[in-house]
């Protein structure tokens, strides 16, 4: 110890060989000095942490200009918080957050992201996923956040907001009513961009659930390729056979294709592929299983539905659509919300 600090000490009177002598610190001082700086946050190492001292080999953190330096020459900031505090991770909106705030879960959810880019109008675009952040990729004025809300953190999100755009799926009703809620908490205005929905052809089933439709297939013979996503497998399960039965096509990631193996699915009847999906693709994939018949949701005609109908009716399969829960008053299309924003943000 006497060795390190006095090299330490040489060192310091030679960069300041021209000054006057500096005091030094005693090692009670050192422990005080620690405690004062409490629990930091990571930063980005930048031009102005020149004034920051190296930590020496013993582990202790000495005051710099900028901050201190922990053992792997990170830097840290000062903490606001009192020593030993317990520190709860909280999403926040930073305070120059943008006033548009946009939930893109969706293809016009990415579209309007990309036209607010090219319009000019700063946005923060939210995905519930990894995968749906970068999907919606890198655009100018528009920052990504990628990750589930729950309703504490979408208000502390939102906070600062002057519009928020719902362009989640027609199917998430939970989440739409979640955004309504924290818009309203905030004082923001909320446009819900709904999808429109196209006619659906004759000889369609049209069910008002995913339990319909599992009710309505263990009534009626068949395999059955299921295209209505890994969240609700559950009503599925309780038919007669449907391991041997059903296929089923979900998202290419490993919690989607975890959950139905999880279920009771084989892996030989589990397909991981992103769309969209043409009409022959579909085509080729009722082939290849067999399947008499289809499980659609309602999606319109951006969600490929027609393509699934066209496709199903081709090979000779029937079509199971699961409706749409009814949108209700207000809804807007993306043309309108385009117009919307525009008379917001350029007035």
């Amino acid at each position: 110890m006497l060795h390190r600090r006095s090299a330490h000490r040489g060192r310091r009177q030679r960069s300041h060989s021209t000054s006057a002598p500096r005091r030094a610190h005693g090692r009670g001082e050192d422990r005080a000095r620690a405690r004062r700086w409490g629990a930091g946050r990571v930063c980005e190492r930048g031009r102005g942490e020149r004034g920051a001292t190296r930590a020496t080999r013993a582990g202790h953190r000495r005051e710099g200009s900028q901050g201190r330096l922990d053992r792997g020459g990170r830097h840290y900031e000062r903490a606001a918080l009192p020593d030993h505090a317990p520190r709860r991770p909280e999403v926040t909106a930073p305070a120059s957050a943008p006033a548009l705030r946009i939930f893109a879960g969706t293809t016009e959810g990415r579209l309007l992201c990309e036209w607010a880019s090219g319009a000019g109008i700063p946005a923060r675009a939210y995905a519930a996923t990894e995968y749906g952040g970068e999907l919606l990729g890198e655009l100018p004025g528009i920052e990504v956040h990628a990750g589930r809300l729950d309703e504490a953190d979408m208000e502390r999100e939102l906070s600062g907001a002057r519009i928020v755009v719902d362009a989640t799926h027609p199917f998430a009703t939970l989440a739409s009513g979640n955004i309504r809620a924290a818009s309203l908490a905030v004082g923001a205005r909320c446009l819900r961009l709904a999808r429109p929905a196209g006619a659906l052809p004759k000889g369609v089933v049209s069910v008002a659930s995913i339990a319909c439709a599992a009710r309505f297939l263990s009534e009626n013979p068949g395999r059955a390729l299921l295209t209505t996503g890994s969240k609700e497998l559950a009503p599925y399960t309780r038919v007669a056979d449907f391991a041997e039965r059903f296929f089923v096509r979900v998202l290419p990631l490993p919690g989607a294709i975890t959950k139905c193996i999880d279920a009771g699915f084989s892996p030989s009847h589990v397909i991981g592929m992103q769309g969209p999906f043409t009409r022959e693709l579909n085509e080729a994939m009722l082939r290849q299983v067999g399947a008499q018949w289809l499980v659609t949701k309602d999606s319109g005609t951006v969600g490929g539905t027609a393509e699934k109908l066209a496709a199903a009716r081709d090979v000779g399969a029937r079509c199971i659509v699961v409706a749409r829960p009814a949108e209700g008053g207000g809804a807007l299309s993306l043309r309108e919300v385009e117009d919307a924003l525009l008379r917001e943000f350029t007035r």
